[in-house]
């Protein structure tokens, strides 16, 4: 498993985790998760584009 597949890994147990305070009556916690989140997606975002300029030279 290279790096940004474990990064959009993370991101998707993120969502499952906001889901489940959100299922759970607690959108405090939730809304954390999402805020964690978007770090989460961003740091894979830029993880692709890293290995993308890597291999194909720019975008």
């Amino acid at each position: 498993m290279d790096l940004a597949e474990q990064k959009i890994i993370n991101a998707i147990d993120s969502c499952q985790r906001a889901l489940d305070h959100l299922y759970e009556g607690n959108k405090r916690l939730a809304l954390g998760d999402l805020d964690f989140l978007q770090d989460k997606i961003i740091a894979a975002k830029w993880t692709l584009i890293h290995q993308i300029q890597e291999e194909e030279g720019e975008i």
